[in-house]
């Protein structure tokens, strides 16, 4: 199996694709919405031995419709390797770290399909063969539901070429797909540095990227209608039922899907969201919330750690007297001071990156009502076709009612706290790639 990013491209996504199946099992109601359905799964299930895992590999490969579909796949032997973090296969064997403490989540039967599937995709990776035929097991032993629920969450990835190298000859095509390897490399260095300083760099540097390349595709999309992107929507789920900091997410969800023109519907709860955008935006939305989310929380926490919350104040919502500020109200603060700034940011972004659109097209000879003039009206109608594209599609297949009562709280007047937050917010992305460049706007 390709281990390297940068050629087994697709990895990461369906990983995130099968964390999100897996939660939604695991979750108390596993149930989620797709489009007008609501899918209720199974749970998911564990082997107590390694010998339950080998009966059930053997199983599935002796099933009539796997023999069928896959005639030449060859017995597979299920063996303990050493380590805890991975499971693997390679050559007819799959790998399950030992069934200690730290190794039991791999005896799982979603660990097993994934390397079975690998066996029966007869390719290194995880491209459209590894998909197939995960899908296909899935839908075999897990249901047709969790399937459904899969197929959704892949469906972005058979747009894409399975490789960096692969797509078209155009010059057009060539253009969108060197953006797309700059911010892909972008967020793989995101992914692999331990310094979480350096993670937040670059992952603001591939925010402001993409919605500059999003933009080069709606100019692209005027003069070549074959090339449109269809309006989609994905569901993303937030936390299982009344964890304390949905809402809070939610409105981090909501700060960043503005920056793309993405609507969003949340559910109920507020444990998921269903995002209604353009597929090369809600992939951009997905990727910055879900670090920009990570370092939030994080830092919250550190906050109630350190403790500097204690003897301030806020004002209670009710009396308007003031109490003392406890953890729980610094850390909703925090929050709510990160989501306000985070939005400003991401904001300051979209509006320069319009901006800087509209300039390089209206660059050249003539005047400005000339032909620089049109080209620059051609990136604002490109925009506002595409805002009207997604506002007709979600207006069409949203099915939300009601209204979210947001994540409004008293801890908001815990000034410190909140001022925290914002201060935390400041530092995501503030420095470039390389060098002192602001990233996020001033």
């Amino acid at each position: 199996m390709h281990e390297d990013p940068r050629i087994d491209r697709h990895r990461g996504a369906v990983y995130r694709a099968e964390d999100l199946l897996a939660s939604v099992m695991a979750s108390r109601h596993r149930r989620v919405r797709v489009g007008r359905d609501v899918l209720t799964l199974p749970p998911e299930v564990h082997f107590g031995e390694l010998g339950a895992m080998q009966a059930f590999v053997d199983a599935a490969l002796a099933q009539p419709a796997t023999t069928a579909r896959y005639p030449a796949a060859g017995p597979v032997r299920v063996e303990h390797r050493r380590g805890y973090r991975r499971a693997t296969y390679r050559d007819g064997v799959i790998g399950i770290p030992s069934p200690q403490r730290q190794g039991r989540w791999a005896m799982a039967r979603a660990v097993a399909l994934h390397e079975l599937a690998h066996h029966l995709a007869g390719e290194p990776g995880h491209g459209p063969g590894f998909r197939d035929a995960l899908l296909h097991l899935t839908e075999q032993h897990v249901g047709v539901p969790a399937a459904t629920l899969l197929r959704h969450l892949f469906e972005p990835l058979d747009s894409l070429p399975d490789h960096p190298g692969a797509g078209g000859d155009a010059a057009g095509e060539a253009g969108g797909t060197d953006q797309v390897r700059r911010v892909a490399a972008l967020l793989a260095k995101a992914t692999c540095t331990t310094s979480a300083e350096e993670a937040e760099a670059y992952l603001a540097k591939a925010a402001l990227v993409a919605q500059r390349h999003s933009i080069d595709l709606a100019v692209a999309a005027m003069g070549q209608p074959r090339r449109v992107e269809a309006p989609t929507h994905r569901m993303l789920t937030i936390g299982e039922p009344r964890k304390p900091l949905n809402a809070l997410l939610v409105s981090l969800y909501l700060a960043i899907a503005r920056a793309w023109s993405v609507r969003v519907d949340i559910g109920a709860g507020s444990t998921y969201v269903l995002g209604y955008g353009m597929p090369g935006d809600l992939d951009q939305v997905e990727s910055v919330f879900a670090t920009a989310s990570t370092v939030m929380v994080g830092g919250a926490q550190a906050h109630v750690r350190a403790g500097t919350w204690r003897g301030s104040t806020y004002r209670a919502p009710s009396t308007g007297a003031l109490r003392p500020v406890t953890a729980t109200v610094a850390r909703n603060a925090f929050c709510l001071g990160f989501v306000e700034r985070i939005g400003e940011r991401m904001a300051q972004a979209s509006a320069r990156a319009r901006a800087e659109a509209q300039e390089a097209t209206s660059a050249g000879p003539g005047p400005s009502t000339g032909a620089g003039g049109a080209r620059a009206t051609n990136v604002a109608l490109a925009l506002r076709a595409r805002d009207l594209a997604v506002t007709d599609y979600h207006r069409g297949v949203s099915q939300a009612r009601g209204s979210w009562r947001g994540s409004a709280t008293a801890a908001g007047s815990a000034s410190a706290s909140r001022r925290a937050g914002q201060r935390a917010a400041e530092a995501y992305g503030r420095r470039g790639v390389t060098s002192g460049r602001p990233a996020l706007g001033a």
